[in-house]
């Protein structure tokens, strides 16, 4: 005789989850805002990377390339590319802070970051041809340092339609002349972006 269920374990079979066949898609995301544009680039690191987590000099472990940083270069780089075109600093100023926001009003472009690949790790010590352009990482207290190389992230920006110009003009700037992490002068994090990339340049055998 098998037993009989109490009227709670009935309750509980009852309101017991049934598990679909088929799990359904991953949304795409929240609803785009009317006025509003999100795009998306495939970006790739091509030198190492070195900098951006919690110590200096050192990757983050969690987040290789942080969507704050990202941010923080865009707004750099539409200083670079847009900035003549004010009459003076206050202009400058106030243009700046209404696009990339200020300690008081937010930023009108939103920044995700998704690694796609973490790439691999190099070493920056001695020995090693990244040592030319590392020499600060020779220091005794960061000895031992490495960053990664091949790492793959997908950018998606979300902003103002009339803003398109200036967030299309930094990221084209960023990506082309710019890098991400340290050491960026010397060639460090430079980047690379198929759908931003500048137009290759004649070869010989092109020239006629």
């Amino acid at each position: 005789m098998e037993p009989q269920m109490t009227e709670h374990e009935k309750g509980r079979q009852e309101k017991r989850r049934t598990v679909p066949a088929r799990c359904p898609p991953v949304p795409s995301g929240p609803p785009l805002r009317p006025g509003w544009r999100r795009e998306s680039f495939a970006v790739r690191v091509v030198t190492p990377m070195f900098g951006g987590g919690p110590r200096p000099g050192e990757n983050d472990p969690v987040t290789l390339v942080r969507g704050a940083s990202v941010r923080g270069h865009l707004r750099f780089w539409w200083r670079a590319t847009r900035g003549a075109g004010y009459r003076d600093a206050k202009a400058l100023y106030e243009r700046e802070g209404a696009i990339w926001g200020t300690t008081k009003t937010p930023s009108r472009v939103t920044v995700q970051v998704k690694v796609l690949d973490e790439g691999r790790r190099v070493p920056a010590g001695r020995g090693h041809p990244c040592a030319y352009v590392l020499f600060p990482f020779l220091q005794q207290e960061m000895r031992g340092t490495q960053g990664h190389v091949g790492v793959v992230f997908d950018l998606t920006l979300e902003y103002k339609e009339r803003l398109r110009e200036d967030v299309m003009a930094a990221l084209w700037a960023w990506v082309n002349f710019g890098g991400i992490g340290a050491r960026t002068r010397r060639g460090c994090g430079a980047l690379f972006c198929e759908a931003l990339s500048a137009p290759a340049a004649a070869v010989p055998q092109d020239v006629r």
